[in-house]
């Protein structure tokens, strides 16, 4: 029987490393320093993950409103980091992004269509604004 403790153990240790490997990685990657110190708020769910928006980055433009938000894949897109953005609404339907993970871009405007994740922040910088649906300031 001592002959079968070094096998037994082993099948121990591995069955609870896996659940501690897994709450470690869940809570490095899930919620990074910078979004933990940030006041985010959720504002859109779907099946490709949760868009957030930081309130205090809001910003009226010419245009409709400039805000910071941030995307958080589901599972199941394979992808675990968070991706930040400062993206601009015209508040009538359309985005670009001026800034996608702290790199600087020069997209065009697009629809946003059926894109629940960049409505809702729409909806909600715009509302914040009160220039959802074209009102100016």
């Amino acid at each position: 029987m001592p002959f079968l403790m070094p096998a037994i153990l082993t099948i121990a240790r591995r069955w609870l490393a896996l659940p501690l490997i897994t709450l470690a990685l869940t809570l490095g990657v899930s919620q990074p320093a910078a979004i933990a110190d940030s006041p985010w708020v959720e504002v859109a769910r779907s099946s490709e993950g949760v868009q957030y928006v930081d309130p205090s980055s809001i910003e009226a433009t010419p245009n409709g409103v400039r805000l910071k938000s941030y995307w958080q894949p589901a599972p199941s897109k394979g992808l675990y980091k968070p991706v930040y953005y400062v993206t601009e609404y015209d508040c009538q339907g359309r985005y670009r992004d001026v800034e996608v993970a702290n790199r600087a871009e020069e997209l065009d405007w697009s629809n946003i269509g059926s894109d629940a994740l960049n409505r809702g922040a729409m909806n909600y910088g715009c509302a914040h604004q009160g220039t959802l649906q074209g009102e100016k300031p």
